[in-house]
């Protein structure tokens, strides 16, 4: 005996918005109170918990759902599922096989051996079966009319068009087909995102994005892909991919017209509240890469904030790089720690609060803390352009003794570096965070 279409229905669309915490509580009560069906709830319950990055919750609960399994398909699907979380891709996809063998008109036994060849090739260790024959085996999940995901099937077809055959259209498509037969599916709008903003199409990659926060404003990946679109429309770039990595820059691949400074002021806003609504379900003891990514995103956003007082948006400026560098350690993240760096020691030279002595000092200690890292050999224009700051920051320090010998040696780098690259010309040359004399 299965359970009711309709609550596994309702468990699922709980499972499509990344709601883990209530469809859990959906399942456990189930699981108490139908002790007939609970083999199919163990194992709808395992589902849940794969999605929630749990594989040994889903592996007992799989593993218990097996035990009273009567069905030779959903045997072999089960036992493929539990030699997957064990990392056995070998064994799973045999198993997988055995499952589409005993039932030719199973979706779920294509979907299973189409999922586990998907994870090989994810992982880097492909298995014999190509990708033109995994995006079949997703067809064939679809085709045979009985497996109640089939968006998923679309989803995946989306991605392998997208990641391996690099076909962005077919994926656009996919994606779209996906949507129209679960439109609160949050992969699919936030992958969806990701393609429009790969091709420029900045106003629909926001629509998606917004759309993913409405569904579950809790989910800390569409909130922080949001914030980085108003960003990048604030700064007017358009952006590869909104999704949030910790160890690489975003790739920006072209610029967007200029847009005016009180619209900017206003994607300024937007980008710090979806920022602060990410960093509320990130928090920095499990994903610390990811807080310290947000926390640098807010503390740059401040630093060119104009709305609100200039006072308050430095000292959150300040706070924000702080916090980043609990995590962006010099051993760990020096280029980014010596950036932050440099960002603190600018965010102070300008701090009105406080001793004026007691900033300067703070903002020339930072600025010597970069220079450690930075070289004059490796990292040209960011060495020129914080040894510049530095200069001014010992200028406003009144040490100008020390100052004008600083900016000598910054000419005499400049002058070597223009004698070594002989076709520089200065528009060539980066725009480095300078600060105004």
């Amino acid at each position: 005996m299965g359970l009711a279409d309709d609550f596994e229905w309702q468990v699922l669309n709980k499972l499509d918005r990344n709601e883990w915490e209530s469809g859990l509580l959906l399942v456990n009560e189930y699981i108490r109170t139908h002790k007939d069906t609970a083999s199919s709830a163990l194992r709808l319950r395992g589902t849940l918990h794969v999605a929630r990055g749990m594989p040994a919750l889903a592996l007992a609960d799989f593993s218990k759902s097996l035990e009273s399994c009567q069905d030779e398909t959903d045997s072999h699907i089960l036992k493929a599922k539990i030699e997957l979380l064990k990392g056995k891709l070998g064994s799973a996809l045999e198993e997988a096989e055995k499952a589409v063998q005993s039932d030719e008109q199973r979706g779920e036994a294509y979907a299973t051996r189409a999922y586990i060849v998907q994870q090989a090739l994810i992982k880097g260790e492909p298995l014999s079966t190509g990708v033109q024959e995994l995006l079949q085996d997703w067809q064939k999940a679809i085709d045979c009319g009985n497996y109640p995901r089939t968006y998923l099937c679309h989803f995946n077809r989306a991605c392998i068009f997208q990641n391996f055959v690099k076909d962005l259209q077919a994926a656009f498509d996919e994606y779209n087909i996906a949507l129209e037969k679960n439109p609160n599916y949050l992969h699919a709008i936030k992958n969806r995102a990701i393609l429009h903003t790969m091709q420029g199409r900045v106003v629909d990659a926001i629509r998606d994005y917004e759309l993913a926060v409405s569904l579950n404003s809790q989910d800390f990946e569409s909130s922080f892909s949001l914030g980085v679109v108003y960003a990048a429309v604030a700064h007017n770039k358009t952006f590869l991919s909104a999704s949030p990595s910790p160890t690489s820059d975003v790739a920006m691949i072209s610029d967007s017209e200029k847009i005016p400074d009180e619209q900017r002021s206003e994607y300024i806003e937007l980008a710090i509240k979806n920022f602060k609504n990410a960093l509320n379900y990130c928090l920095k003891e499990k994903k610390p890469e990811y807080w310290a990514l947000t926390q640098e995103e807010l503390a740059l956003l401040y630093c060119e904030r104009v709305a609100g007082q200039t006072g308050y948006n430095l000292e959150e400026s300040i706070r924000h790089f702080k916090n980043a560098l609990q995590v962006r350690t010099k051993d760990k993240f020096p280029l980014p720690w010596a950036r932050i760096r440099n960002s603190l020691g600018t965010s102070f030279s300008r701090r009105q609060r406080g001793d004026k002595n007691y900033n300067l000092n703070n903002a020339l200690t930072h600025y010597e803390s970069a220079l450690t890292v930075f070289t004059v050999e490796q990292n040209f224009f960011e060495f020129i352009a914080i040894k510049y700051n530095y200069a001014l920051t010992l200028k406003k320090a009144e040490r100008f003794s020390e100052a004008t010998a600083a900016l000598k040696t910054n000419l005499e780098y400049l002058e070597s570096w223009k004698q070594v690259n002989t076709s520089f010309e200065e528009n060539e040359q980066p725009s480095p965070d300078l600060e105004k004399s």
